[in-house]
C-alpha cells in the first residue's frame, strides 16, 4: 500500500490541557528520533510518554493572569505532529531587556520536517511574545543537533552561550541561540 504526504498545511491553534498527552508523544517521539545514541538521548529515553504528559498537563492547565507563555500546536488530520513552546526566560544568564523571553520547545515529528511546520510555529511563537511586550528571545539546543543549530542560524539566532546540564543517565552539552529584536525575528519568518 502506498501512502502520500498531506496535501493540506497543518493546521495551527493554540494548545488545550486536553491535548498534554498528544504533545508528550510528539516531544518523547521527538527527542528519541533526534538524539538516538547521543548523551541527550540516554536522558530522554528513561522518560515516559505519561511523566512527560504529567508536565504538560501543568504547563497548560490553569494560571495567573499574566503567568507563563504559550503553547502551540500543528495538526494534520487531527492528529498533532509538532509543537512549540515560548515565554519568560528561564535563565537570567543574558538578562534584560536584550533577551528577556525564552523559546522553551519546537518538536516538528521527522516526517514532517522541512515541510515549513517549524517556520510557522516559530512565526507564531515570535508574534505571541511580540504581543506580551517581550524585545528579544532565547532557545537553548542540546547538542549534538545540527539539524536544529542551522534552522534557527538560518532565522537570524546567533550562537551566545554553552551549559551543561547533569543527569544521572548523561551529562548535555546545550548552546543558546538569541535573537536580540524579536520584531526582526517575526519579520524574517513571514513568508
Amino acid at each position: 500500500m502506498e501512502t502520500h504526504a498531506p496535501t493540506t498545511q497543518p493546521t495551527l491553534r493554540t494548545a488545550r490541557p486536553t491535548d498534554a498527552m498528544a504533545i508528550a508523544q510528539v516531544h518523547v517521539a521527538s527527542w528519541r528520533e533526534t538524539y538516538a545514541g547521543s548523551p541527550p538521548g540516554a536522558v530522554f529515553a528513561a522518560r515516559a510518554p505519561e511523566d512527560a504528559a504529567a508536565f504538560w498537563a501543568a504547563r497548560l492547565g490553569p494560571r495567573e493572569p499574566g503567568a507563563g507563555g504559550e503553547v502551540f500546536v500543528a495538526e494534520t488530520e487531527g492528529r498533532i505532529i509538532a509543537f512549540g513552546a515560548c515565554g519568560a526566560q528561564r535563565t537570567t544568564m543574558f538578562g534584560k531587556p536584550s533577551t528577556d523571553a525564552e523559546i522553551e520547545a519546537l518538536h516538528v515529528l521527522k516526517p514532517q520536517q522541512g515541510q515549513g511546520v517549524g517556520r510557522r510555529l516559530m512565526t507564531a511563537m515570535a508574534d505571541g511574545l511580540l504581543e506580551r511586550g517581550y524585545e528579544g528571545c532565547c532557545v537553548w539546543i542540546p547538542l549534538p543537533n545540527d539539524g536544529a543549530r542551522a534552522f534557527f542560524e538560518r532565522w537570524g539566532g546567533e550562537p551566545v552561550a554553552m551549559k551543561k546540564e547533569y543527569h544521572p543517565q548523561s551529562t548535555v552539552s546545550e548552546v543558546a541561540y538569541r535573537w536580540r529584536d524579536l520584531t526582526l525575528l517575526a519579520q524574517s519568518l513571514k513568508p
